[in-house]
C-alpha cells in the first residue's frame, strides 16, 4: 500500500500549469525538474510481518511509464519495521531532509560529467493540486515572495468547509479592498460603490471557513464560536524598511474569489481567483524589552485600528502564539506573548 504523505503524483497534462513571468511552461525551461516524493511500505519477507518504508523521489518530467523504472528514482533512505510508521512519527524521519529540500528548492548550479564547471538546475516538489510543500514554508518567513493568497492551499487544508455566502460587514470590506490594490499593485481596483470602468472589481461576499488544517496545525477565528480565535505572528515590513513580527488574534477566517484582469501567473504558482484569508486585530507593540531575553514580548492590551493589513493570507501564518494577561508594578494591564513551536506534519 503506498502512502505519500509529502506529495502525490501528477500527470503533467491538462489546465495545470507551471509558468515563468514569461508564461513559458515551468518543463520547457532548460534542466528544471518537477519531482514528487513518495513513501512506499514493502513486505520484506514471505512468512514473517516486517514493514519496511522506503523515501525516493521521482522526476515528474519523465512519462509515467518511465518515471518508477528501477534505477531512475532517487532513493532517500529506509525505516526500519515491524509495521508502517504511523503519521506523526514519521515527521521524525522527515525532518532529517528539510535542510536538503530547502537547498533543493533554491535555484542550484550542480557539476556533472558533462558539465564539469557546473549548471544551473531549477527544480521543485509538487503535490496533486499544485502545491509546493517548501515553498509554503517559505511564504511565512520571507517576504520577498509574492504572496497574494490565492496560491496552492497544503493537502490538509482541504476541502475547505465554508458556510454558506454572506456580506463582509463595511468597514471589513473596504479593508480587503485596499489589501487587493496593495498585493496586485494596482490602485484601480474598485469597490462595490466605486466602480471605474475598464477596473477589476472587488465584490463583498465571502464564505467564512470554521477552522483551517495548515499541515497539521489548526487555525481558526472568534466570531461565530464559543471562545478566541487562534493568536498568531506574521511578518510585516516597517516603514524604515525593517523586518518585524505582530502578533494578533483571528476574528474569522474566509474566502473570497477575485480574479485580477492583468494575469500574474508565475512559474511557481498557477493562477487562482480563490483567496483564503484570516481577518486579524493586531495587538499594539510597546517598547519595553524586559522580557526579551526570555522569548517573550509584552503588548498592550488593544488592537491597532483595522486596515488592509488586517487581511492576512493564510499562508502568511508564521506560528501560533500563547498569550497571557499581565499587570505591570503600576497595575497597567497588558499581554504577555511567546511563541509557540510551530507543527508541520506532511
Amino acid at each position: 500500500m503506498k502512502y505519500n504523505y509529502l506529495t502525490c503524483c501528477l500527470e503533467l497534462s491538462g489546465d495545470i500549469r507551471w509558468c515563468d513571468v514569461d508564461e513559458i511552461p515551468f518543463v520547457d525551461i532548460e534542466r528544471s525538474l518537477i519531482l514528487t516524493l513518495n513513501i512506499d511500505w514493502i513486505q520484506s519477507f514471505n512468512n514473517a510481518t516486517y514493514s519496511c518504508g522506503a523515501f525516493y523521489l521521482a522526476i515528474n518530467n519523465l512519462s509515467r511509464s518511465e518515471r518508477f523504472k528501477k534505477g531512475i528514482d532517487i532513493l532517500l533512505g529506509l525505516t526500519p519495521g515491524l509495521k508502517g510508521v504511523s503519521t506523526s512519527d514519521i515527521n521524525h524521519y522527515l525532518k532529517h531532509l528539510v535542510h536538503e529540500f530547502k537547498e533543493l528548492y533554491m535555484d542550484n548550479t550542480i557539476k556533472t560529467h558533462q558539465c564539469p564547471n557546473a549548471l544551473l538546475v531549477i527544480s521543485d516538489l509538487i503535490s496533486q493540486n499544485g502545491f509546493f510543500v517548501l515553498g509554503f514554508l517559505e511564504a511565512s518567513r520571507s517576504l520577498s515572495m509574492t504572496i497574494r493568497g490565492n496560491e496552492p492551499l497544503p493537502p490538509s487544508a482541504l476541502p475547505l468547509k465554508t458556510r454558506p455566502l454572506s456580506f463582509m460587514p463595511k468597514h471589513e470590506y473596504d479593508c480587503l479592498v485596499g489589501y487587493y490594490q496593495a498585493a496586485y499593485k494596482n490602485s484601480r481596483i474598485s469597490s462595490c460603490k466605486d466602480i471605474i470602468d475598464d477596473s477589476p472589481f472587488v465584490n463583498d461576499w465571502i464564505e467564512t471557513v470554521k477552522s483551517v488544517d495548515l499541515l497539521g496545525q489548526t487555525y481558526k477565528g472568534c466570531i461565530g464560536t464559543n471562545g478566541r480565535g487562534s493568536y498568531v505572528q506574521a511578518y510585516f515590513t516597517e516603514r524604515t524598511g525593517s523586518e518585524h513580527a505582530y502578533v494578533g488574534e483571528i476574528q474569522y477566517l474566509f474566502v473570497h474569489n477575485f480574479k485580477p484582469t492583468v494575469s500574474s501567473l508565475t512559474y511557481r504558482h498557477p493562477q487562482s481567483s480563490q483567496h483564503v484569508f484570516a481577518f486579524v486585530k493586531w495587538f499594539k507593540t510597546t517598547s519595553d524589552k524586559t522580557r526579551e531575553l526570555e522569548g517573550v514580548e509584552l503588548l498592550q492590551d488593544e488592537f491597532y485600528k483595522a486596515d488592509f493589513q488586517s487581511i492576512l493570507p493564510v499562508h502568511r501564518i508564521l506560528m501560533t502564539v500563547a498569550i497571557v494577561d499581565y499587570k505591570t508594578i503600576r497595575n497597567v494591564s497588558k499581554k504577555l506573548a511567546a511563541p509557540l513551536p510551530k507543527r508541520n506534519y506532511y
